[in-house]
């Protein structure tokens, strides 16, 4: 799977739970592209959401994710598409 591919994945899940989440509409998940701060993701969703997000993620791909992804991520300058890096092995 293409790098292309899962950040497109990733950004779908990621608008989904934006649009589960209370008091979110689908504008709010509009702006969501591969450049996007995952710290700012993160803002925009509950916390347990951000951490059903990561499992779901580490399952569907059979991997595990840094701890960054739910510790230091106010101070981090990861964006969406260094995710789908992570998950395809590239370098980030």
């Amino acid at each position: 799977m293409s790098e292309q591919d899962v950040t497109g994945q990733i950004i779908q899940r990621i608008e989904q739970k934006i649009e589960s989440s209370s008091g979110s509409s689908s504008e709010d998940a509009a702006a969501i592209t591969p450049d996007t701060l995952l710290r700012e993701v993160w803002l925009r969703l509950e916390s347990i959401q951000v951490v059903e997000f990561v499992v779901e993620l580490e399952t569907s791909y059979e991997l595990e994710l840094p701890d960054e992804l739910l510790g230091q991520i106010d101070r981090s300058s990861l964006k969406v598409s260094d995710l789908a890096a992570m998950i395809t092995g590239e370098a980030v």
